[in-house]
């Protein structure tokens, strides 16, 4: 923000100069185009004149002038003398709360995050209410500008959790700001990527609703039309692949379109789910995964841990099999996979090798394998296999070390 010239101070009718230094300091202020030197000029002021009538507008040239010198305790500093000053009163006080909800967002200050995003959110209507439009912006852009302030507010908090990787705190968070502000694209879109990185897939359903949401929405709040593309046709493939096929799927755009929320007990059977209602059929025409599901069955039970124990333990429980992998530890030259076998999302299995693997492979693809079953949990389900890595299918094959050029030979000396 620039400061008025002093001129202007005089001419507002109800803030007025204390005497004519305080004017000489505003002009050096004014005239000095180093930050770090205008910074301790606005410092002076405030030092000399503490009760200076400018206290707004002196906090707001301190906040811009300290983040262009870059100086991240000044900018804090300034922010917090800008809230004091103006009270929330202007715009003005919202970017100082957005810039210490910012420092929030940088330092992991959950509680600061909360604070300065209510602050925003509580105060913006009146901050930003139409009569404070300066004269020379246009509605619509004093609008955009109201509607950043209160976008920036509504997701930090979600974006803060999925920062730090607590997706289940991020969806509780988006769906709380999606709540307040339903027509909004971008947080339905938020939501559904923090519910489909829990890998819960009784929720997969859920996030295929929101991402269809955010697919669909047209007119204020929605993505631009690229991503909106982009975003339909991500929702084709993966409903396709979780549910086997597009039945049903122009019903889920439809109803998405209309509601930011899913109704209660929404659903969307899955691939599996079909297949396992006739699980003879399935084993003719997939054997392994029959045998895969047959096995899941027999361990998830009450039982599972026993039948473990006494069945499946030391053996290669049925395989071999095929799975998808969702990761390697470590990425490069793992002794460690970890395979879905079912759904190509849920970890399932886990891949134990006594010597790393050659380089590296992409999450996603098709390995298979053969090897014996040393440990069992049911919640979350996995099964450890101690494998060879002979008996490893699909694994890239590491790229041949480049040829070494043979060394010249000498010309024969002349005689």
């Amino acid at each position: 923000m620039i400061l008025m010239a002093a001129s202007s101070f005089a001419q507002a009718p109800a803030k007025a100069l204390k005497d004519a230094g305080e004017g000489e300091i505003v002009q050096a202020i004014q005239k000095e185009t180093d930050a770090k030197k205008r910074l301790q000029l606005i410092d002076q002021w405030k030092e000399k004149y503490p009760t200076s009538d400018f206290k707004s507008e002196r906090a707001a040239a301190k906040l811009a002038t300290a983040q262009q010198a870059q100086d991240a305790p000044k900018t804090r500093e300034a922010a917090n003398e800008l809230i004091e000053a103006d009270q929330g009163q202007s715009p003005a006080s919202m970017q100082a709360y957005a810039v210490l909800l910012q420092f929030g967002m940088k330092d992991q200050n959950a509680a600061e995050i909360e604070q300065n995003a209510q602050k925003i959110l509580s105060s913006l209507d009146t901050a930003m209410a139409d009569d404070k439009k300066p004269a020379n912006m246009q509605p619509a852009e004093w609008a955009t500008q109201k509607k950043q302030f209160r976008d920036f507010a509504l997701k930090s908090p979600g974006d803060a959790a999925a920062s730090r990787k607590d997706f289940v705190k991020a969806e509780a968070e988006y769906t709380k700001a999606l709540q307040a502000s339903p027509n909004n694209a971008m947080l339905s879109q938020l939501l559904a990527t923090s519910i489909i990185q829990q890998r819960k897939p009784e929720k997969q359903a859920t996030a295929m609703w929101h991402y269809a949401r955010s697919a669909e929405l047209t007119g204020d709040g929605a993505l631009a039309d690229a991503d909106r593309q982009k975003t339909k046709a991500f929702v084709e493939k993966n409903y396709v692949a979780f549910h086997g096929s597009r039945d049903g799927l122009d019903d889920l755009f439809a109803k998405a379109k209309e509601a930011a929320f899913p109704p209660e007990g929404f659903k969307i059977e899955s691939k599996l789910e079909i297949e396992a209602k006739n699980r003879d059929q399935l084993m003719q025409s997939n054997p392994m995964l029959g045998k895969w599901l047959n096995l899941k069955d027999l361990l998830s039970g009450a039982d599972g841990d026993a039948k473990f124990a006494s069945d499946v333990k030391d053996t290669n429980a049925g395989g071999p099999y095929k799975g998808k992998l969702i990761s390697a530890n470590p990425e490069t030259k793992p002794k460690e996979l970890v395979l879905s076998i079912s759904d190509g999302l849920t970890p399932e299995v886990t891949l134990k090798f006594e010597t790393a693997l050659p380089g590296k492979a992409e999450p996603g693809i098709e390995l298979e394998f053969d090897g014996s079953a040393t440990a069992f949990a049911k919640d979350p389900f996995n099964l450890t296999f101690e494998v060879d890595a002979a008996k490893l299918t699909g694994w890239p094959k590491a790229a041949a070390a480049p040829k070494k050029a043979a060394p010249r030979r000498a010309a024969p000396k002349k005689g």
